[in-house]
């Protein structure tokens, strides 16, 4: 489907992907191509219609396109398997972490426990032997 630019834009971004002007209409506005099922997305913007350019011989695009969609949705399932994983890897990382700090509470209680007896060694040496 063709759009229109309202005057002073060169660009539009929708959803990642980012859109030039490929030709003009009668009105001298620059035109563009972008998928169908972009146009309530891009109508909503403010001063962008739909386009008629002239003298060009560029088609629409194709409404549909089998290896895109194929791709686009195993590309979607892989990322929202990656998201779950990642969930499960912070999720591991947090009760590796708790687990990290009791070791360091029980490091730092055998230290002083280890200094005491140490000390409590030097204070016996030191006392008159009976």
């Amino acid at each position: 489907m063709w759009f229109r630019f309202p005057s002073g834009t060169k660009e539009v971004s929708v959803q990642l992907q980012n859109f030039f002007p490929e030709a003009k209409d009668e009105d001298g506005h620059d035109c563009f191509r972008a998928p169908d099922h972009f146009a309530p997305l891009i109508l909503d913007l403010p001063g962008f219609g739909k386009g008629k350019p002239i003298g060009t011989n560029l088609e629409d695009l194709p409404k549909h396109d089998l290896k895109r969609d194929t791709a686009i949705a195993q590309l979607s399932g892989q990322v929202e398997g990656l998201k779950v994983e990642n969930e499960s890897l912070k999720a591991a990382l947090e009760t590796t972490k708790v687990a990290l700090d009791e070791w360091k509470l029980k490091f730092f209680n055998l230290e002083a426990e280890h200094k005491n007896l140490q000390e409590d060694i030097k204070e016996e040496k030191k006392a008159p032997t009976k």
